[in-house]
């Protein structure tokens, strides 16, 4: 059964907390290239990062705002690729001093590479030996507090913590650039020009865990919306072959999945009118369990907050299942008389466009052994 990490500095599921666990018992002791980095350490600062403030997620007017109850336990048929690797898992040394002078509201997520040699990682157990070899890097090479990046992200779609959300990096080559920007490092690196083209392979599940790192900043760190290139921070190549993704949009959480034809969108009745009709059919549950924490980055989040908000519900339509969407949704199931658990499983999504608009929609038993 998928186990789930619970810690205040972070929310993503650990698939196999065994492996992790094992794979953190020896410190590696290899060197790595860093080519992409132009910052140095700075002074730890005394002045803190301003608290993020919390996002509006109420329904609107009219609808009174419901206390979040705890969580329960998540189904083991979540479907996710995106797992948080700890520190401890990994293996990471303690860093010299930890600096929250970081406003990362004011910019957002920078993405970067590894560096101008192909990393050639295999086994997920080599991503574990990349991390601690680039902390040992950034800590006795360059004399830095600790690992550079706030997280990084390997090729089977691991996220692994690095200075985490709320701590200054010192990854992106100018005091601007770290003071205003988390960094996020995917474990891939070469030479990707006209004249020579060596470069480690991008995997799908590599792009899912940079989106879903970049939306877990953004939840829980604060993040602004903007996510950029090293490059354009500073003078540099990095991040290389990725940089197409970043402009493209391809790593704005959300994107991550091409949903079918079939469910770009809600149903519409023949007036046009989609927010009342209790004989809308919905379209078919996407297998996906939408839930938070840890953020749900799927295409069918974005249906689904495009059906709650055409039902008048305040509700940003972004692709990701964060704090806003669950606080609508425990909302939602008590107005429906569904169990109330935060989680949009089969019986929630099908009541989004099935129950009528006014309370005494669909009264629900809870399923045995599942989430609604």
């Amino acid at each position: 059964m998928t186990e789930f990490q619970a810690d205040v500095d972070g929310f993503l599921p650990l698939a196999d907390p065994a492996e992790n666990v094992a794979l953190a018992v020896q410190p590696g002791e290899g060197e790595a290239e860093h080519e992409c980095h132009a910052a140095t350490e700075p002074v730890t600062g005394s002045a803190t990062a301003p608290e993020t403030a919390e996002v509006p997620g109420a329904p609107e007017s009219g609808r009174e705002r419901e206390p979040e109850p705890v969580g329960e336990a998540v189904s083991a048929t979540t479907v996710r690729q995106s797992y948080l690797v700890k520190r401890a898992a990994w293996g990471a040394r303690p860093p010299k001093e930890v600096s929250r002078r970081i406003w990362p509201g004011r910019g957002g997520v920078a993405v970067h590479h590894h560096g101008g040699k192909p990393l050639l990682i295999d086994k997920h157990s080599e991503c574990h030996e990349a991390v601690r070899s680039t902390q040992k890097d950034h800590m006795d090479g360059n004399g830095w507090d600790d690992i550079a990046y706030t997280y990084l992200v390997c090729p089977h779609g691991y996220v692994f913590e690095g200075r985490g959300p709320g701590v200054r990096t010192a990854a992106n080559g100018t005091d601007a650039g770290n003071d205003n920007y988390y960094a996020v490092c995917a474990l891939v690196g070469g030479q990707w020009r006209l004249a020579l083209r060596l470069y480690d392979k991008i995997t799908d599940e590599l792009l899912s865990g940079i989106s879903m790192a970049i939306a877990q900043l953004r939840s829980i760190g604060g993040a602004g919306a903007q996510i950029v290139g090293h490059r354009q921070l500073t003078s540099t190549t990095c991040p290389s072959r990725l940089y197409e993704y970043v402009k493209n949009g391809r790593l704005e959480p959300g994107t991550d999945v091409t949903p079918p034809d079939d469910s770009r969108k809600s149903p519409e009745r023949p007036d046009g009118d989609r927010r009342k009709s209790p004989d809308d059919e919905a379209p078919e549950f996407p297998g996906v369990l939408l839930h938070y924490p840890p953020v749900t980055v799927h295409w069918s989040v974005r249906i689904w907050q495009q059906r709650m908000r055409d039902r008048g519900w305040n509700i940003s339509v972004d692709g990701s299942y964060g704090a806003q969407s669950r606080r609508v949704c425990i909302a939602f199931q008590r107005e429906k008389h569904l169990p109330v658990d935060g989680v949009v499983g089969p019986r929630t999504w099908k009541a989004a466009w099935n129950a009528p608009d006014k309370d005494g929609g669909v009264p629900g038993v809870p399923d045995p052994g599942g989430p609604s």
